[in-house]
C-alpha cells in the first residue's frame, strides 16, 4: 500500500510540473485569481485559536505559492462556527477530524475528501489512528472491556472521536451502550486528566486518543507499568497502544460551490506536498496521501446515533406505497398464503403443544427442586465449595469458607486461592494447577497449606472438575475443600509414636518374650512405676519402682490388679475407673491425667499417669503401657504460686484503691491551698511575699500535676482505664504538643524540628492520650536539653490489613543517659539523675505513664543515648484504618 500511495504521489507531481509548464496560461490565470476573491481554509481548532493559526499557516503559505490560480487565508474555526461557516458558504477549504466531516457532509453537501491528513506520533507517520481504554494494572475485576458495565470511565470529551465515539462503539458491540450502562466522567483536553482520573481512583477506566500514552511515556508523566491496557479487535503492524478499530486521520475537503479545476489543483499541491519536509514539520505532521475509507466512521455516529444520526428521518405511508407498490401487492399475497399455511401448521401442532407445555412445567418443576436440593446441599455441606473462572479467580464461595478460613464468601470473590497462601506454597501449588488446568482434566486429593484470617495454619484437600461453556471450551473449576488439619496432625503424631510403639508390642511368643525381657531390664531400674496390663485386665508388668511412690511390692498389685484402684483418692477415683473402663478410647491414642493416691503410710501424693496402647505388628490391640510419676512436689509448688499470685493482686488492688483514694483526699487541702493563695494575692505584698506567693503556685501546679498522673497511673493499673476511638489528625496532634512546649524552648534558645511522614487518610485512635504521651516525651526534652535542638519525629512503622503502627519519636541534644540507668529508667518513682531532677522538678511516673499508654495502644516505649551527645525517646501506638 505504501508503494501504491508514492506511485500515485509522483503521477500528481508530474501533473502539476505538466501545469506549469504553461506559462502563458499560469499568467492569464494568476491576472484572473486577483480579480476573484480569496478562498478561506478552516481548520478545526479543539486548541486556542492564536496556536492553531501559528501550526497551519505554513500549510496555507505552501499552498499560496503553488501557482493554484487563488490565493487563500487560513480561518481557524471552532466546531459551532465551522457549522455556522459551512452552512453560510463562507469557506472553500475544510480541514477537520472524521466524525466532523461526516456532519458537513450530510449537513451541508461537503464532497468526498481530496486527501487524508498523515499524523505523526513521535516520528512515525500515521495516516489512521485509534482510541485506547486503560485502566490500572492492579485492577484484578477489570480484565476486558465486557467488565466495564456499571464502572467509572472519564473521557476528555464525549464529542471527541478518538478520545470518545471509538471507545463507546467497541463497548457497544459488547452490548454496553453509553452512558445508560456506566457512569462517564468528563475531564476537558488535554487527555493526560482522562489518565490522572484513573491513577487517583476517582475513576475505573480512562478512554484516550492513540499516542496519547505513548507521548506520557517521553514526557515523564506516566510510569506504564502503573496500567494496563483493555485489548479490542487485532490490528496487525499498528505500532502504538490500541483498544478499537482504526479510523483515517483528518479529512482535506473542498465545498461544492468551488469549481472542478480550483479542487484539482488544490489536491495536486496538497498531495504534492514532501512527506516529512520542511512544511511538514512546520505543521507537525508527516504529509498528506489519498483520501481514506470515511464509511466506517459514517456506521460508528450512525449505531452511536450521534448527531446527524441522532433523529430518525420522517416519512409517510404514501411514501411507502409510491415507492414499494408491487412490493406490498405481492407481500400481501404471501402473507395471506403464509398465513394460511401456519394456520394448518398451528392447528396440526395444537396437540403437540399442550402434550409439551405439560412436559415443560413437570421440567420446570423437577429443576426448581433440584435447584433447591443444591442450595440445601451447598448450605449444609461440612465442606467448602467453590467455583473459579479461567484466570483462577474465586467467582462463587459457600459460607463454609468463613469456617474453615475466617473469610466470608464476599471477601472470597475477586482473590486467587493463592492469595491465601505464603509465597512458597503458592509458587508451588500454582505449578501443579496450572498443568490440570492447561489439560483440563478434572483432580482429586490436591493438598494444600493455607493461611486464616487469624494467621494459624489451615490444610485443605482439594478436589475439582472443569467447568465448560456450550462450546465445549474450559471457563473454569467447580470444586470443594476439606479440612484435614486435624488428621494431618493425628497423623504426624502417629508417626512420632510409630517407633517405639513397635518396640511395646508384644505377642504371646518367644518375639514378646525377648522384647518383655528387654523391656523389664530398664524398667526395672526406671525411676517412674512403670506398669504393662493385658487386655484382659491381668497385670503383665510392675516395676520395682512403685514401693517407693505407694509403700507396697510390686507383687501386691501382681497378685490383685484391683490394688490399683483401691489406693486412688476417693475423690479422684470415679475419674480414674473411667479411665480404666475405656478401652476403646486407650486403643486410639496416649492419654495422660494426674490424680491422688494414699500411701501405705497415709500419706496423700500425687501422681501424673500416662498411659497409652500396645499393638501386635497386625495392629491387634494386646493391652496398655502406663508410666506414672510422683508430682507432689510440683502440685505443691504450684500451689503455692497461685495463692503468691492471688496474694500479690489482692496487694496490688489495695496499692490501687490506696493511690486513687490518697489522690482523692490530696486535691481537697490543696484546693483550700490554692484558694487562700488567691485571697493573699488580693491584699497588698511586698516583693519578696510576691516571689514567695509565685513560688507557691510553682509549688502547687507541681502537686495537682503528680495528683492527676498518679490517678490516671491507678486507673491503668487497675484496669478501668479504658481507650476512646475517634478520628486522629497526627498533624494536629503534633501542632497542639508544639503550643505547649514553643514558648519554654524559645526561652531556652532551642530550636524546635518536626517531620511528620505521610499517613494514611481517616485513622482512628484516641489523640487525646497520644497527645498526651508525646507531650511529657517534648516537655521532658526541653527540660533536660541547655543548647541546641529538640526534634520530633512521626513515621509509620507498620501497615497492616486493618491498622498502621506509627512511631513518635523525641530526639535531644541534652547531656544524654548512662547505660546502666536505661534499664530503669520507664519503671514507676525513678529517675536518671537526682540532682538534675531536683533542679527541674520530677517524680518519676511520666515515663512509666508513657510506656504504659503505649502498651495499651498496642505498642510500646523506649530510649536510646548517648552521654555528652543527647538521648531519643520513643514510643509506638496501633491506630486503626477506615473500614
Amino acid at each position: 500500500m505504501r508503494r501504491v500511495d508514492e506511485l500515485l504521489r509522483s503521477l500528481l507531481v508530474w501533473l502539476v510540473l505538466g501545469l506549469s509548464t504553461s506559462a502563458a496560461a499560469v499568467a492569464a490565470q494568476a491576472t484572473e485569481a486577483g480579480a476573484q476573491a480569496p478562498i478561506k481554509f478552516a481548520v478545526l481548532a479543539f486548541r486556542p485559536k492564536p496556536e492553531t493559526m501559528a501550526r497551519w499557516q505554513p500549510l496555507v503559505d505552501y499552498l499560496n505559492d503553488a501557482n493554484i490560480g487563488r490565493r487563500f487565508i487560513l480561518e481557524p474555526l471552532t466546531y459551532p462556527e465551522m457549522q455556522a461557516a459551512v452552512k453560510a458558504h463562507q469557506v472553500g477549504v475544510v480541514l477537520t477530524q472524521p466524525a466532523n466531516y461526516i456532519q458537513l457532509a450530510h449537513g451541508e453537501g461537503l464532497y468526498s475528501p481530496l486527501a487524508t491528513m498523515i499524523g505523526k506520533e513521535g516520528e512515525l507517520p500515521l495516516a489512521s489512528f485509534g482510541g485506547v481504554i486503560l485502566t490500572r494494572s492492579d485492577r484484578q475485576d477489570i480484565r476486558g472491556i465486557g467488565d466495564l458495565r456499571g464502572k467509572r470511565v472519564a473521557a476528555s470529551e464525549t464529542e471527541s472521536l478518538g478520545g470518545y465515539l471509538m471507545q463507546a462503539f467497541e463497548l457497544l458491540q459488547s452490548d454496553i451502550r453509553l452512558p445508560e450502562d456506566a457512569r462517564v466522567i468528563t475531564t476537558g483536553v488535554p487527555h493526560d486528566k482522562a489518565v490522572y482520573e484513573v491513577l487517583a481512583g476517582r475513576a475505573d477506566a480512562a478512554f484516550v486518543r492513540t499516542g496519547v500514552i505513548e507521548a506520557m511515556q517521553r514526557e515523564g508523566k506516566l510510569d506504564r507499568a502503573l496500567i494496563r491496557i483493555l485489548d479490542g479487535p487485532k490490528t496487525e503492524g499498528f505500532p502504538l497502544a490500541l483498544s478499537t478499530r482504526l479510523y483515517p486521520e483528518w479529512a482535506l475537503s473542498a465545498m461544492p460551490w468551488l469549481d472542478d479545476d480550483t479542487m484539482r489543483r488544490i489536491a495536486a499541491a496538497i498531495l504534492a506536498l514532501p512527506h516529512g519536509g520542511e512544511v511538514a514539520r512546520a505543521t507537525k505532521i508527516h504529509g498528506f496521501t489519498i483520501p481514506g475509507n470515511y464509511q466506517p466512521v459514517e456506521e460508528l455516529m450512525r449505531q452511536l446515533r450521534v448527531p446527524p444520526f441522532d433523529v430518525s428521518p420522517r416519512f409517510t405511508l404514501k411514501d411507502v406505497w409510491q415507492r414499494y407498490q408491487a412490493w406490498l401487492v405481492l407481500s400481501v399475497l404471501a402473507g395471506f398464503l403464509l398465513l394460511s399455511l401456519l394456520v394448518l401448521r398451528l392447528l396440526h401442532t395444537n396437540r403437540g403443544l399442550q402434550a409439551e407445555r405439560g412436559q415443560t412445567r413437570e421440567l420446570l418443576r423437577q429443576l426448581r427442586d433440584s435447584e433447591s436440593r443444591y442450595r440445601a446441599l451447598v448450605s449444609s455441606s461440612p465442606d467448602w465449595i467453590w467455583e473459579v473462572d479461567a484466570q483462577g479467580v474465586y467467582t462463587f464461595s459457600s459460607p463454609r469458607v468463613a469456617d474453615m478460613l475466617g473469610y466470608s464468601p464476599e471477601e472470597l470473590i475477586g482473590r486467587t486461592p493463592f492469595d491465601l497462601m505464603s509465597e512458597p506454597e503458592a509458587e508451588r501449588v500454582r505449578a501443579k494447577f496450572t498443568g490440570i488446568m492447561r489439560a483440563g482434566q478434572a483432580f482429586s486429593g490436591l493438598e494444600n497449606t493455607n493461611r486464616h484470617k487469624n494467621g494459624r495454619t489451615v490444610v485443605l484437600e482439594t478436589s475439582g472438575v472443569p467447568i465448560l461453556d456450550d462450546a465445549g471450551q474450559m471457563v473454569g473449576y467447580r470444586g470443594i475443600d476439606r479440612d484435614i488439619t486435624a488428621r494431618k496432625q493425628a497423623e504426624q503424631e502417629l508417626d512420632s509414636y510409630r517407633n517405639h510403639l513397635e518396640e511395646l508390642v508384644a505377642e504371646r511368643s518367644a518375639a514378646l518374650q525377648a522384647a518383655e525381657l528387654r523391656y523389664r531390664t530398664v524398667a526395672d531400674f526406671t525411676y517412674e512405676w512403670e506398669t504393662w496390663i493385658g487386655n484382659d485386665g491381668a497385670w503383665l508388668y510392675c516395676s520395682p519402682s512403685c514401693r517407693r511412690l505407694t509403700g507396697r511390692d510390686a507383687g501386691e498389685f501382681m497378685a490383685r490388679p484391683g490394688l490399683f484402684l483401691d489406693i486412688i483418692h476417693p475423690d479422684d477415683r470415679p475419674e480414674v475407673a473411667r479411665h480404666l473402663d475405656d478401652h476403646h478410647h486407650l486403643s486410639e491414642g496416649v492419654c495422660q491425667l494426674a490424680f491422688r493416691i494414699v500411701r501405705a503410710d497415709g500419706a496423700i501424693a500425687w501422681m501424673e499417669h500416662v498411659c497409652q496402647p500396645v499393638h501386635d505388628e497386625q495392629g491387634q490391640y494386646l493391652g496398655r503401657r502406663a508410666s506414672n510419676r510422683d508430682i507432689t512436689d510440683r502440685r505443691r509448688a504450684e500451689i503455692e504460686l497461685i495463692e503468691a499470685r492471688d496474694a500479690a493482686m489482692v496487694a496490688n488492688t489495695a496499692k490501687n484503691a490506696f493511690l486513687a483514694n490518697m489522690s482523692h483526699e490530696m486535691r481537697t487541702p490543696l484546693h483550700q491551698i490554692s484558694g487562700m493563695a488567691q485571697l493573699v494575692r488580693r491584699e497588698p505584698l511586698t516583693p519578696r511575699q510576691l516571689e514567695r506567693m509565685d513560688k507557691l503556685d510553682v509549688a502547687l501546679r507541681q502537686m495537682t500535676g503528680l495528683i492527676e498522673k498518679i490517678l490516671e497511673l491507678s486507673k491503668i493499673e487497675s484496669g478501668r482505664f479504658a481507650l476512646v476511638e475517634e478520628p486522629v489528625e497526627v498533624e494536629a496532634v503534633l501542632r497542639n504538643v508544639l503550643a505547649l512546649v514553643q514558648g519554654k524552648a524559645e526561652a531556652k534558645g532551642l530550636q524546635l524540628l518536626t517531620n511528620v511522614e505521610p499517613m494514611p487518610a481517616g485513622l482512628l485512635g484516641d489523640a487525646l492520650h497520644l497527645q498526651a504521651a508525646l507531650a511529657y516525651l517534648a516537655d521532658n526534652a526541653v527540660k533536660f536539653t541547655e543548647t541546641g535542638s529538640v526534634a520530633i519525629w512521626v513515621r509509620v512503622e507498620a501497615m497492616g490489613t486493618s491498622d498502621v503502627s506509627l512511631r513518635f519519636e523525641v530526639e535531644d541534644t541534652g547531656s544524654g543517659i548512662a547505660p546502666e540507668v536505661l534499664p530503669r529508667l520507664f519503671n514507676i518513682f525513678e529517675q536518671a539523675d537526682n540532682s538534675m531532677t531536683r533542679r527541674h522538678g520530677g517524680a518519676g511516673i511520666g515515663l512509666a505513664m508513657v510506656r504504659r499508654l503505649a502498651r495499651i495502644m498496642g505498642g510500646d516505649a523506649g530510649c536510646s543515648s548517648t552521654p555528652g551527645m543527647g538521648s531519643t525517646f520513643w514510643f509506638t501506638a496501633r491506630l486503626k484504618k477506615p473500614a
